[in-house]
This record gives C-alpha cells, sequence and structure tokens, in this order.
C-alpha cells in the first residue's frame, strides 16, 4: 500500500508540454501525478525523462508531481523531499535505488537501477515492491539524484 510522508514542497509553473500529456493520459483513463518531474531552462516543469548522467533534464529533477495542472504556466505542486507515492514503470523492488524512466506520456515514472547503475540518475529508494503501473512509496533523493547510482 503507497503512503506517504510529506516533507518539502513547492510550485513551480507547468509547461505546455507536462499539460498536454496530462490531457491526453486522462482522455486515456492512465494515472497522471506521482511521477518525477524536472525544471526545464525557463523555469518550468514537465516529466522526468529516462534519466543519464548527461542528460541536462534528468539532472534538473526537482521533485514528484503531486497534482494535475490543466494550462500551462498553472502552478504545479511539488514533493521535493520526503516519501512519496511513486507510479511504477516497471518492476520495483523494496530497498532498491530507483530512477526515472519513459518518455513522452510514459515520461516520469520509475524503475530500479540496472545492474550497470554508472550511467544513471537515483532520484529515490523504493520502500515497498510494485509491478508496472502500480504505486508505491519511495523515499525521495532529489533534486539532483545520486549521480553514480549504484555508489
Amino acid at each position: 500500500m503507497a503512503y506517504e510522508i510529506p516533507g518539502f514542497r513547492m510550485s513551480l509553473e507547468a509547461d505546455a508540454a507536462l499539460t498536454t500529456d496530462i490531457a491526453i493520459l486522462v482522455a486515456a483513463g492512465t494515472p497522471h501525478v506521482f511521477r518525477f518531474v524536472s525544471v526545464d531552462s525557463d523555469g518550468e516543469v514537465d516529466y522526468t525523462p529516462a534519466s543519464s548522467i548527461n542528460d541536462d533534464e534528468a539532472n534538473a529533477c526537482v521533485g514528484v508531481l503531486q497534482d494535475d495542472p490543466s494550462v500551462a504556466g498553472e502552478p504545479a505542486s511539488i514533493m521535493v523531499t520526503g516519501v512519496s507515492k511513486l507510479e511504477a514503470g516497471g518492476t520495483v523492488t523494496a530497498g532498491s535505488r530507483v530512477v526515472a524512466t519513459g518518455t513522452t506520456t510514459a515520461a516520469g515514472k520509475a524503475v530500479n537501477v540496472t545492474a550497470s547503475g554508472d550511467n544513471q540518475i537515483a532520484l529515490g529508494i523504493a520502500l515497498e515492491t510494485a509491478a508496472t503501473g502500480e504505486f508505491f512509496a519511495c523515499l525521495l533523493m532529489t533534486p539532483g539524484g545520486n549521480r553514480d547510482a549504484l555508489s
């Protein structure tokens, strides 16, 4: 059962791409909150893409989206620290470090760090096991995450 222990929260403006993706996900009846978000060069947030140490947007992960802004520029509530619910983009194992995965409407979901892990940015530690599409509790390691996911 996913749970939360809120820490620091903040609001940043939603990017147009985020609100477009949310509209697509809402129309499809697909979850769209509790995913990693990153801040872009305009100071707006969008879902965090699959994490790579050389990916500026993944490096700018600031936390987990807690609500559903419907228009660009609307404030998006983001949990930066604490324990947040997260949507699994694959199998997630309790005790494992997690990274962001996916692109476009699948972006921002969490998966376990892969065995090599050296080119991934760990953004949290799973506190529960979850299958794809399920929600789990995650201790956040944002902003910026752990640059060497297995260290």
